[in-house]
């Protein structure tokens, strides 16, 4: 009788450890997830663009003499009089696709260290990024949601010559560009 409880102890041990095995198993085996199928996507699914009818002239601003306006580029020429004199305008970038987008380039020439060093050109993204020269991997998101797909950009020119600088009695003519490149956010 002893030695057939110690038999039946040692088949429900097999048993539970076979039943425990084989549940272990089976989860293991079950984390393993194998998906078939297409998938369609079109290659650029945001559209920012630059908005031409958002332009407005800054208060105080020269006029320009010629502007353009692209999805991606924003050309202008001015030309000042006098010293102290600027060129301030405003424009939406709006970004009307299906997937949120970053600013990850801009393209703007750069009048530092120039002989055209009197010459101060910024681009103001978003009323907090500024830029004196072309720069990339800016990371500068642009929703696809209403209401956080609009950002603003201000251009700024200014005529600053250093005191002692020559500069040409009939003015000076300015003609510059920002291109901005954007990318898909992941």
């Amino acid at each position: 009788m002893e030695k057939q409880k110690s038999i039946h102890f040692a088949i429900i041990g097999v048993l539970a450890f076979a039943v425990l095995f084989m549940s272990v198993g089976f989860a293991t085996y079950s984390q393993v997830l194998d998906l078939n199928g297409t998938n369609f996507s079109s290659e650029k699914q945001y559209f920012v663009s630059l908005d031409a009818d958002s332009y407005q002239l800054g208060e105080g601003s020269v006029k320009a003499e010629s502007l353009t306006i692209s999805d991606d580029r924003f050309d202008v020429a001015v030309h000042f009089d006098k010293a102290g004199q600027y060129y301030l305008a405003s424009l939406d970038v709006i970004n009307t696709g299906d997937y949120n987008a970053i600013l990850d380039t801009i393209r703007m020439p750069s009048y530092e260290g120039s002989d055209e060093s009197y010459i101060k050109y910024t681009v103001t993204f978003d009323n907090d990024q500024v830029f004196t020269g072309s720069e990339s991997e800016i990371a500068a998101a642009i929703n696809h949601d209403a209401g956080s797909n609009v950002k603003n950009i201000m251009i700024k020119i200014s005529y600053e010559p250093e005191e002692g600088t020559v500069v040409p009695e009939d003015g000076i003519d300015v003609s510059t560009f920002a291109e901005f490149e954007f990318v898909q956010a992941v």
